[in-house]
């Protein structure tokens, strides 16, 4: 009888576990984002949002999209472990000007909104404490006369 006690806990155990892995569907090492403006009159404005993976995604796995602070912006793969997106704010110097129009979004300033799929269904994930980076401001451009 104990036998079946130990076979019935252990197959439970197994049970939890898958239904984690499921839920954990990947895990997410650390998340950072960098106001940046360009060093022009017009130039614009944004965040790079900067997402690190503690492995590689398996196969089936294809990271989309991130919505933070009412923007959104493809995630582009830099290596196994690292994606980037340019949350743009403003372009020609206007406010809401430009390729990321504001999204309805009831998160919160340190929030990010991470859309993906797993063998071809999106799933999305609420990333919390997402790290800020101090500004990044590009330098102006040189006079010409100089």
């Amino acid at each position: 009888m104990v036998a079946v006690i130990g076979v019935s806990c252990c197959s439970t155990s197994n049970a939890i576990v898958n239904s984690t892995l499921i839920e954990q569907d990947f895990q997410i090492e650390n998340t950072t984002f960098q106001y940046w403006v360009a060093g022009i009159k017009g130039g614009g404005a944004g965040y790079h949002f900067n997402l690190s993976l503690t492995k590689e995604l398996p196969k089936n796995t294809a990271l989309l999209k991130v919505v933070f602070r009412k923007k959104s912006a493809p995630l582009i793969k830099v290596d196994a472990l690292h994606y980037n997106a340019n949350l743009i704010v403003r372009v020609g110097g206007t406010e809401g000007d430009g390729q990321t129009p504001n999204l309805d979004s009831n998160l919160n300033d340190t929030q990010a909104q991470l859309f993906y799929t797993i063998n071809g269904k999106e799933m999305s994930r609420i990333i919390d404490n997402v790290k800020e980076i101090p500004l990044m401001a590009y330098p102006s451009a040189k006079p010409k006369n100089n």
